[in-house]
């Protein structure tokens, strides 16, 4: 099985949502997580959930990852991130 950062970056191409390997958002303080680039987070994260079970991900790692999503706004878009799935 893959790791949950190459589906999520499988799931971005097939999507065409912006990947992002190295996102460090509020309160992480330098830390690195991965996160998509999206006009609307919450239909990204229910696409994104059905993605990593229709992969072969326990829906309960996938909870375990995906629980606590935040997101931000960068620019004139938002960005979905991950600080469960740190960059290494």
């Amino acid at each position: 099985m893959e790791n949950v950062k190459d589906i999520i970056e499988m799931f971005c191409e097939e999507q065409n949502y912006g990947f992002r390997e190295a996102y460090s958002g509020r309160g992480m303080y330098g830390k690195e997580c991965v996160g998509i680039d999206c006009d609307y987070p919450l239909t990204v994260i229910v696409e994104l959930f059905s993605f990593l079970l229709e992969n072969d991900i326990d829906p309960w790692v996938a909870n375990d990852y995906l629980h606590d999503a935040k997101e931000d706004s960068i620019g004139l878009g938002r960005i979905l991130y991950f600080p469960n799935i740190i960059c290494e």
